[in-house]
């Protein structure tokens, strides 16, 4: 059977699905129950596209499946008289081996393996899979059950997109998105006969909201086109269906828009090859918006990875501890993230399966898992085992959360480098406009709420303390003694908040005079202050500062012509706890707002791109290819994705013309955010950049990886995470020589990244010629006479691993010299 006949067979069943109303978008989902979506056993990672909508039609309750082979590894065997379900494996590339000019085959000898290389070859197979209920010796799945209440996440989810939709309850007697006004009008939720008929609703009009050029600019005809209506209905049907089913509120389908009149009839009316495009795309734009929808919600995103890694590490049979063991309560139990299980278990640690947790034994030094311990009575445990002081455990410890809040001294950090602009030629800003008309809810007035502090909340949680989803708080039950909860009540604080603020703004005055900032009135409001520094010229504003009044009053300045940054706060005396005024939005919270309202345009903006042509006139002039994963805009400007390298989030974009000019898209959060090249590994030195075009250069010279970290100042960012990643990987830190400054920037910065993660500074040289050319980076050199060869020297120079490469192998490790 052919490709082509293998995808028609796929779409006649679901075709044939549709008018039966038994597609899986097409059946009700019970409320309070959540739909795992169908992965794979032995990676974790879920099945998508046609894969996802034929094996969920199958209707099992165990999320898990495996080929045949694949049980055999792991001590299983499918269970005799099993039928298989059929998936379908698509690839535009594939591997071959590498040969050289008498058809041998070529070995790395560092490795010992033969080597290979990418080429465009298409790949289609088909392969068979079997649920993990069809298999023998494998446990029973326990379905996962998050700790949210799905009404109040599928709420949070709504009010996070009424910053960009006007959502609205109406007297109408059915609900519709009006593209026109980028509004929604459904009608009051207690007219509906079930909360999951009203959560149903309000999400599928929410998916056809996602069309808007702010959102996932889904191109779509005109309502009125009874075909592009439901090649939209369907969209919008399957992204309702991923999006209900995963929070856990119900799903009501709309079942007389999806029946044969439709969805059904329209498709049979196509021809064969067309039905196949449009029932494949509209299967891929409702994953989109489904995952759009969904990552709104950090603690459902939270609940998916840990989903994905359990099946994964429980496939590892010798990690597995014998069931009589897992019930000891003498056992110390780890919290180790999925990319560090390799590094816990060459320390010793092993795997419990029924708990589905990493852990020690009590008689195992518990220092070298320090980061790992679960809870803050674990850690203080452990802590007196190896004589640790209280504050040295305390600061230590961090959870899996950690991530998901910052110390103000972070924050504050990040605000300098996300405020959306910086310096140089040809940089400007691009905007993204936001709504803030959000109603907070009003704090119970039976609970007595605490302020404690992040570091604090597991100690907080253990007496008893229980977390506020709306008010963002821990709070105690009028009936709990308050006594061991006294250190945070927040009526035992003094909460006098008379500050001398003629002393406060002297201070600042001060310090930004000897920035070399000349700043007329300052302003102290949390919002960004451009302003003019002493070597200005009329009309220019090179110096930026942020000075926030909540608390202890503090903030950043900056001289962007001398690349001097500090972090400021108020020195003096204050009140022993200088509090908020009841009701004003916390600065954090703003901020982490702006980073999600960012966050969501920016995937949204990626997702509809197309890949980079190699053709691109920027990419021409720098002679470098597009990396996997560079794309271009409608206005053929490279899209450069900033991920967080912890999550693989997108959180930012760069945009790069046609001619070089830059943009970062404003509010987007750049600090410790980058662009990897390659693939980091733990054996492989890792090269750090400012710029895109010098990290490609940088990549295809050395084939290292290469991590973009967009400019200096955001270097020790990055650097810190790609070092809590691989903490046994060489860092080596190419910096941009910034020779014509009167202060050497991108030097600076570099050895001071290198000083604090212990790695190594390599600098391009230049002769004299082609500093008065302007040449500063590797790109430069890479392209100037003999340029990838004097490159190839300086690395070589600096990393061990690429000298010793090169005598192994005659210099066949790195690109020779154009």
């Amino acid at each position: 059977m052919s490709y082509q006949d293998k995808i028609q067979t796929f779409i006649d069943n679901t075709i044939q699905a549709i008018e039966s109303s038994s597609a899986p978008w097409q059946v009700p989902w019970k409320e309070g129950e959540l739909f795992e979506l169908p992965r794979s056993f032995v990676t974790g990672k879920d099945y998508r596209g046609v894969n996802l909508v034929e094996l969920a039609r199958k209707g099992y309750n165990d999320p898990r499946w495996m080929t045949y082979n694949q049980a055999r590894e792991h001590g299983l065997h499918v269970r005799k008289g099993e039928k298989s379900t059929p998936a379908l494996y698509y690839s535009p590339t594939r591997l071959i081996k590498e040969q050289d000019e008498n058809g041998n085959t070529l070995v790395d000898k560092s490795t010992g393996k033969p080597r290979t290389k990418e080429v465009d070859a298409p790949v289609f197979k088909t392969f068979a899979l079997f649920n993990g209920t069809q298999i023998e010796g494998l446990n029973p799945y326990l379905t996962q059950t998050p700790e949210w209440k799905p009404d109040w996440i599928a709420d949070d989810i709504i009010n996070s997109f009424k910053r960009d939709i006007s959502i609205t309850e109406s007297q109408q007697e059915r609900a519709f998105y009006s593209p026109a006004k980028h509004a929604i009008e459904i009608p009051a939720k207690a007219s509906f006969k079930s909360q999951s008929e009203y959560y149903s609703t309000i999400f599928h009009e929410l998916a056809h909201a996602t069309k808007h050029p702010d959102l996932l600019d889904r191109q779509t005809g005109p309502a009125s086109d009874k075909q592009e209506y439901a090649k939209e209905e369907l969209r919008a049907e399957i992204a309702t269906w991923l999006i209900c089913t995963q929070i856990g509120v119900g799903y009501t389908p709309e079942s007389e828009k999806n029946n044969e009149a439709y969805v059904a009839g329209w498709l049979k009316k196509l021809p064969k090859n067309q039905r196949q495009k449009e029932l494949l795309a509209a299967i891929r734009d409702g994953e989109k918006i489904s995952e759009f929808v969904l990552s709104q919600d950090k603690e459902v995103m939270l609940w998916k990875e840990k989903l994905s890694e359990s099946p994964t590490q429980e496939k590892v049979t010798d990690q597995i501890v014998p069931d009589k063991d897992s019930g000891s309560a003498e056992k110390i139990l780890l919290s180790v993230p999925f990319e560090e299980k390799d590094r816990a278990k060459e320390l010793g640690a092993r795997w419990d399966r029924r708990q589905k947790s990493w852990f020690i034994e009590p008689d195992q030094d518990p220092e070298p898992y320090r980061k790992w311990l679960q809870t803050a009575t674990q850690v203080e445990s452990a802590a007196q085992k190896v004589k640790l002081d209280e504050s040295s455990w305390n600061i230590g410890y961090q959870d899996g959360l950690a991530g998901t809040r910052e110390h103000e001294r972070e924050v504050v950090d990040d605000l300098s480098y996300s405020s959306g602009w910086i310096e140089g030629d040809g940089t400007r800003e691009l905007s993204v406009q936001r709504n803030h008309d959000e109603t907070l809810a009003a704090p119970d007035p039976e609970r007595t709420y605490l302020d404690v502090s992040f570091e604090e909340k597991d100690q907080a949680k253990e007496l008893g303390a229980k977390w506020d989803r709306r008010q963002k708080a821990w709070f105690i039950e009028p009936d709990q003694d308050p006594e061991p909860f006294r250190k945070w009540l927040q009526s035992e604080k003094t909460t006098s908040s008379i500050l001398d603020f003629a002393e406060i703004e002297k201070q600042f005055r001060d310090q930004a005079a000897g920035l070399g900032l000349k700043v007329d009135t300052l302003v102290m409001d949390g919002s960004m202050q451009r302003v003019p520094v002493d070597t200005d010229k009329a009309g220019k504003k090179s110096g930026a500062y942020v000075i926030y009044p909540d608390g202890r009053p503090a903030g950043f300045m900056q001289n962007h012509k001398t690349g001097e940054k500090i972090n400021v706060k108020y020195e003096g005396e204050l009140p022993r706890d200088a509090v908020k005024q009841k009701g004003e939005t916390s600065r954090e919270e703003e901020l982490q707002a702006r980073y999600e309202k960012a966050a969501k345009t920016a995937f949204g903006i990626y997702v509809n791109a197309a890949p980079a042509p190699k053709d691109h006139p920027y990419l021409l002039a720098k002679k470098i290819e597009p990396e996997d994963g560079i794309r271009v805009d409608n206005s053929n400007r490279l899209i450069i994705p900033l991920k967080n390298p912890k999550t693989d989030r997108i959180e930012s974009l760069q945009f790069i013309s046609e001619n070089g000019d830059k943009y970062l898209l404003k509010d987007g959060r750049k600090s410790g955010n980058c662009c990897v090249l390659g693939k980091l590994e733990a054996d492989k030195p890792i090269l750090l950049a400012e710029g895109y075009a010098t990290g490609k250069s940088l990549q295809d010279i050395a084939h290292l990886p290469a991590v973009v970290c967009f400019d200096a100042g955001n270097m020790e960012n990055v650097a810190h995470s790609i070092k809590e990643l691989m903490p046994d990987a060489e860092i080596f830190i190419c910096a941009d020589n910034d020779h014509s400054k009167k202060k050497n920037v991108g030097l600076e910065k570099a050895r001071r990244v290198a000083k604090a993660i212990g790695g190594e500074v390599i600098v391009p040289e230049f002769s004299e010629q082609q500093k008065k050319q302007g040449l500063t980076d590797f790109n430069d050199l890479a392209n100037s006479r003999f340029g990838r060869a004097r490159v190839k020297k300086a690395l070589e120079r600096k990393i061990p691993f690429l000298a010793k490469a090169k005598e192994q192998d005659h210099g066949l490790g790195l690109e020779m010299g154009r």
